[in-house]
């Protein structure tokens, strides 16, 4: 992502989660973010993935969002696998915390052989994925 980007992510973000608290100024430049863009409309951005990388090597996902008009077309899921062939190309583990309510991302972390750990202070379920190759 380029940091001219970072203005429609934030739009993006809003959209789909308006009622949580925005990041700081450059939040997306600063953290690895993946845009899925649209080339037959002007390049407008889709939707995105930020993550960031700890220092154990895990790919700690933050925020998946897609536009409402970009839902339901396989968009997720091909921005959520890019995210895991990066990862997986660097041997890492994968980890990410979703709203118990979340279905679509539950059903798109299951089927990517994540599994439930337990659950965080603020009563999200922590998932995890050791990095099998073979899950995609």
């Amino acid at each position: 992502m380029e940091s001219a980007d970072e203005p429609e992510v934030r739009a993006i973000f809003a959209e789909c989660y308006p009622n949580r608290p925005v990041y700081p100024a450059m939040w997306y430049v600063a953290h690895p973010t993946l845009v899925a863009v649209d080339d037959d409309n002007g390049e407008e951005i889709l939707g995105f993935l930020s993550f960031s990388i700890d220092m154990n090597n895990v790919m700690v996902l933050w925020d998946i969002a897609l536009r409402a008009s970009a839902r339901g077309q396989g968009i997720g899921k091909k921005i959520f696998e890019e995210y895991l062939m990066i990862g997986r190309s660097l041997g890492y583990t994968f980890f990410g915390t979703v709203a118990p309510d979340n279905h679509p991302m539950v059903k798109l972390l299951t089927s990517h052989g994540f599994h439930a750990c337990q659950r965080s202070h603020d009563n999200r379920i922590i998932y995890v994925n050791a990095g099998d190759p073979h899950a995609v």
